[in-house]
């Protein structure tokens, strides 16, 4: 075994590592040989020896064994070639040849190959547009392949708030619309309309596409074009009136008005105020549908305004900048306003205008204590007070200085205004007014103490004020009067400079609706047709009928009832007109109620018709009311619930006797014989 390796060949690497650990023997210089002037020809040799099957060749075990372990029989294996590699190549030549085909069969075949960008769809319209008109788009759809489309449509998107131009009230969301077969070269043209809506300044596109599948194909293929629109109006006027300036503390009100400018109606309006950290909504004009800042506004027809008071109490800081942001535009649509807070979306979906306003922040330097009548405000649980027509109001303003120094000429101004102040009846105590600007001044020529206030100092100053009689309030809704109070004084800064000061408070004062109830007894008049004898005889039945009537002058009243007793002589026969009216008769008490419910104001003034109800009663005399004038009907009371100034309206009509008051009675008649 040591002799056969002695002998045998030894290898390239085994002679190198020989040669590079040997003591003896170093590698020489190998000399630089000269670059043949040609590229060799490379011989056949090595490719036939590729191609040759390993398994037919002599194969030495053992030389294999020895070559591997010293690194040798890496060069054979490379050489070795697998028995598959004819068959492979034979398969790649067949998937070449069929993917050409199929390549060449889909070229010649362009009915699976419709191109969409030949499918041209062209829009022509207005680049901008005033929101809330009526938009108009031209569209062509051109096929320019070479192959018929089938069952093309052209689907149309709209942007949110987009309305149908015959029905505003309704949205439109999409448009689809069934354009059938497109032979090659065919064009159809059409014309589509829509009211659209966005804010001014604002970008929106309608978005055009045309779906198709190509003859012989169910795939379904699709051409998109999009056309931008600008809004250079909107379609809803927003405006805000309100104080650039407030004192912390007091009263602030928000005055929103929306006017609509589409020459279409709106439907499904929204109105959102976002108040500023500081603001306490109080009072409404109309109850939000959610929280203290969300309305529902509904239809609105083009030029019909529409407004939202807020009222509340703003505090803050010296010099506090409060911002006020006002949203405008539709609400959600398919969202249904649920009785329950949550049920209801706080979102304006679609924006039509928004405003922001900003309100600095003032602290008080005189503080004011009103007191109307008898009554402060600390001690109502209402913000306002509640007056009465034609009765005289005294206002009682107490005031004082807060600062920790005096001031210098103090003025004292009260400006009255609304719908029910009469600008002739208000006089001020010590003071002047301006009858032209209904301004009622006091300062130091009409009081001297005005002259210098020091710290701490107290004081009060008189205002009476008469609101309008009834008469001149017939046509006006929920009549008020405001009383806004402002005072100016000076102070001295450490630098020595006079500084301007100022403090504003109000006076809100609601004027309680006029609730006029008449009762009559009719004999001649009676709408049943009277019976029995007049005078009244003893013992001998008559019967007469009962007429009340109600008016009511400027406020919605609700919950009204009217409620009478009759006397033990007195029947009830059990029938009233109109049928509309409720009217019920209690036996046990023998009470008459008549439940006339809502009370609508201006009723019975100007071409309404006064709410009355009349019902049937007879009377039989006894010997006791010989020669006497018997009461019919006692304790005649009205009562409802005033809706603007919550409170209860109480008032009473005077008993009825037999001696009545209508046309064609003669003295003496309602006396018993």
């Amino acid at each position: 075994m040591q002799e056969e390796e002695r002998y045998k060949p030894e290898g390239r690497i085994r002679r190198l590592k020989r040669a590079i650990y040997s003591r003896i023997n170093q590698p020489k210089a190998r000399p630089r040989r000269k670059l043949l002037p040609k590229q060799p020809k490379i011989s056949q040799t090595w490719q036939t020896q590729q191609n040759k099957n390993p398994i037919s060749e002599k194969f030495d075990t053992k030389a294999f064994a020895q070559e591997v372990s010293e690194g040798i029989a890496v060069d054979k294996q490379m050489q070795v070639k697998k028995p598959g590699s004819l068959w492979l190549f034979v398969l790649s030549l067949i998937f070449v040849f069929v993917s050409v085909a199929v390549a060449v069969f889909v070229f010649i075949n362009e009915s699976y190959n419709a191109d969409p960008e030949k499918n041209m769809v062209d829009v022509q319209g207005p680049s901008s547009i005033d929101s809330g008109d009526i938009l108009e788009l031209h569209i062509q759809v051109a096929n320019t392949n070479n192959i018929t489309l089938e069952q093309a449509d052209l689907l149309i998107e709209y942007p949110p708030g987009t309305r149908i131009p015959e029905n505003p009230s309704s949205y439109m969301h999409t448009q689809r619309i069934q354009l059938g077969s497109l032979p090659p070269g065919t064009r159809k043209t059409g014309t589509v309309r829509a009211a659209v809506f966005g804010k001014e300044g604002t970008a929106t596109d309608i978005k055009i596409e045309l779906e198709y599948r190509a003859k012989n194909s169910s795939a379904i293929k699709t051409k998109e074009v999009h056309f931008p629109i600008m809004f250079t109006s909107s379609p809803l006027s927003l405006s805000v009136s309100m104080l650039k300036e407030a004192v912390s503390g007091q009263f602030l009100e928000l005055e929103v008005s929306l006017l609509p400018q589409s020459k279409l109606p709106m439907s499904d309006v929204v109105l959102e105020i976002k108040y500023p950290f500081g603001f306490e909504a109080l009072e409404f004009s109309e109850a939000p549908i959610k929280n203290d800042n969300f309305w529902y506004i509904g239809d609105l027809k083009p030029g019909e305004e529409k407004k939202i008071i807020v009222r509340g109490k703003l505090i803050g800081q010296e010099a506090d900048e409060k911002t006020f942001r006002f949203v405008a535009g539709f609400r959600r649509e398919g969202e249904k306003w649920g009785q329950k807070e949550e049920e209801t979306p706080n979102e304006v979906a679609t924006v039509l205008a928004t405003l922001k306003k900003t309100v600095v922040v003032n602290s008080p330097f005189l503080v004011f204590e009103p007191k109307v009548g008898d009554e402060t405000l600390k001690q109502k649980e209402k913000s306002f007070y509640v007056g009465k027509t034609s009765e005289t109001l005294p206002i009682e303003i107490t005031w004082k200085n807060i600062l920790q120094e005096s001031i210098y000429n103090l003025t004292i101004a009260a400006s009255v205004y609304g719908n029910a102040a009469d600008p002739y009846n208000i006089s001020p105590e010590k003071g002047f007014y301006d009858s032209k600007n209904s301004i009622a001044v006091w300062n130091k020529t009409t009081s001297g103490e005005f002259a210098e206030v020091s710290a701490g100092q107290e004081g009060k100053v008189i205002l009476r004020i008469t609101p309008l009689p009834k008469e001149k309030l017939v046509g006006k809704s929920e009549p008020k009067i405001n009383v806004d109070l402002n005072a100016a004084a000076q102070r001295i800064s450490e630098t020595g400079v006079r500084e301007s000061l100022k403090s504003v408070t109000e006076i809100p004062i609601r004027i309680e609706s006029d609730v006029d109830f008449d009762a009559q007894a009719l004999y001649f008049n009676n709408p049943f047709v009277s019976y029995g004898p007049l005078p009244p005889r003893i013992h001998q039945e008559t019967h007469y009928a009962i007429k009340w009537q109600i008016k009511n002058t400027t406020n919605k009243i609700q919950n009204a009832t009217v409620v009478a007793t009759l006397p033990l002589y007195v029947k009830w026969l059990g029938m009233s007109t109109p049928a509309s009216e409720n009217v019920k008769y209690n036996q046990i008490d023998r009470t008459v109620t008549w439940y006339v419910g809502d009370l609508e104001p201006n009723t019975g003034y100007g071409d309404s018709s006064p709410r009355e109800v009349i019902f049937n009663i007879s009377f039989t005399p006894s010997a006791s009311q010989y020669n006497t004038t018997p009461t019919l009907i006692e304790n005649q009371k009205f009562s409802g619930y005033d809706t603007f100034t919550e409170t209860t309206i109480n008032t009473e009509a005077d008993d009825l006797t037999t001696n009545l008051t209508e046309e064609g009675f003669v003295e003496g008649q309602g006396t018993v014989k």
